[in-house]
């Protein structure tokens, strides 16, 4: 019988800057520590490697992934079934550009909001 495969995922370092890095790859580390005392394999990659490589087959992938590039890429084994802990397309709908549009939507009281477009001129009229 072969032991359970978690794949931890962790974040880039410009989305947890200075003590927020120490303190993202702490949790992470701690989490992987004792599912390996438990007899879990472990393999560790970064946000970049999402982007870079294949990833191995797991049981569990605890993503600490917050691009949107890692993230789309990580919906894949998210549709085929895979648990994730912090699924791709919880962090995809937590997009500032995303969010707005979802809370909007929704019958919650939720401050006027305008998303603009960094790459050109916008029109802000009625806001």
């Amino acid at each position: 019988m072969s032991c359970p495969h978690v794949l931890a995922l962790y974040r880039q370092p410009s989305y947890s800057p200075n003590q927020h890095r120490a303190n993202d790859t702490a949790i992470l580390d701690a989490t992987v520590a004792r599912l390996a005392a438990l007899g879990w394999e472990v393999t560790r990659a970064s946000e970049g490697e999402v982007l870079a490589s294949t990833l191995p087959e797991a049981d569990l992938v605890l993503n600490m992934c917050q691009g949107p590039d890692a993230s789309e890429r990580l919906m894949a084994l998210e549709n085929a079934g895979v648990p994730i802990i912090n699924r791709p397309s919880s962090v995809l709908s937590c997009h500032r550009h995303r969010l707005v549009t979802i809370l909007a939507d929704r019958p919650i009281a939720f401050p006027r909001t305008a998303v603009i477009s960094t790459a050109g001129r916008a029109a802000l009229d009625g806001f």
